[in-house]
């Protein structure tokens, strides 16, 4: 299949490497995790109820920090090209 590929008159443009530490939803889950296991609790909660409250208290603010992270590292990698 490569072969065929590179017999096409086009140039590519790969994506960036996978990195959870670029990817916003993997920023947003690690503080809803980080939040849960902050409650200290050893008792047998609802577990959905916990993540719903939590999720419930993130600042809007700290999800546009997560996008703009995001697209600051897809810049770098676009100028690294």
């Amino acid at each position: 299949m490569i072969l065929e590929l590179e017999n096409i008159p086009a140039n590519f443009i790969y994506n960036s490497p996978y990195s959870p530490q670029h990817n916003p939803i993997e920023e947003f889950f690690g503080t809803i995790k980080a939040k849960i296991r902050s409650m200290n609790t050893r008792e047998d909660h609802d577990i959905i109820s916990m993540v719903l409250k939590t999720i419930s208290e993130i600042d809007v603010n700290l999800i546009s920090k997560y996008y703009l992270h995001f697209f600051l590292s897809l810049y770098t990698f676009a100028c690294e090209l």
